[in-house]
Parts: C-alpha cells; sequence; structure tokens
C-alpha cells in the first residue's frame, strides 16, 4: 500500500484466498505465525486503521476491487475495545457502518496480514 509510505517504510498486506474462522487470539496467533516466503517473519493481525486504509468507500462493496476481492466478509482487527476489553473490532467490506465490536471469543474471518517492509531503492525487506 504505498499511500503509506513514509521514504523509508511502507505496509504490505498478504490475503488469503479463502477466509479461516478464527477467534481473536487465534487469529493474532496466524498472522504472526505467517511466512511467505522471502519474508518469513515480521507479519500482523491488521489495526482498524490498516484495514479501513484499504476501502474504497464509492462502492458498495467496500473491499471488492483489484487486488482485492471481498464480499460480505468480515475481517478481525487486532485492536481492542477501549470500551469492552473482551472485545475487538472488526471490519465488514459490504456495509455502510463498517466498523463493528464483536467479542473475541467468537469465530470471524482471518482473511487479512500486514508487515511493514523497509524500503531500500527498489528494494523490500
Amino acid at each position: 500500500d504505498w499511500s503509506t509510505y513514509n521514504g523509508t517504510t511502507v505496509l504490505g498486506y498478504y490475503q488469503l484466498a479463502t477466509a479461516l474462522s478464527h477467534t481473536w487470539n487465534q487469529a493474532i496467533d496466524w498472522a504472526l505465525a505467517l511466512s511467505v516466503s522471502p519474508f518469513t517473519s515480521g507479519w500482523r493481525l491488521p489495526n482498524i486503521n490498516e484495514l479501513m486504509n484499504l476501502m474504497n468507500y464509492s462502492l458498495a462493496q467496500n473491499l471488492n476491487y483489484a487486488p482485492i476481492s471481498l464480499t460480505g466478509l468480515s475481517q478481525f482487527t487486532s485492536t481492542t475495545s477501549p470500551r469492552v476489553t473482551t472485545n475487538a473490532y472488526e471490519i465488514l467490506s459490504n456495509s455502510d457502518t463498517p466498523i463493528f465490536e464483536r467479542s473475541k471469543t467468537i469465530a470471524r474471518n482471518t482473511i487479512f496480514a500486514v508487515r511493514t517492509f523497509t524500503v531500500t531503492g527498489t528494494t523490500l525487506s
């Protein structure tokens, strides 16, 4: 996502082809364990701002555009609710109000992981 480039780093997203159903803790663990060669570490579940950065609000399905193709799915974020710490925020891809608060113990979709890449010339590390 080059809109996040600050002259040194940029966010990179990984999208699963098929959503997995995870509780919040399982989603966090899945992202931390993700290995996408040659980037075998540094992945994590995106926070609410990082996931909302991908949304195209001019579309009815705001996460359904190339190269992202999600319709009607929700995605846990790593952001915990400040009001109820047993809840976390999720993003719903086909809603005018895309942010919901859900219990961390409910199985929700896991679709995205994010990683911060260091940019050196034309190389990511």
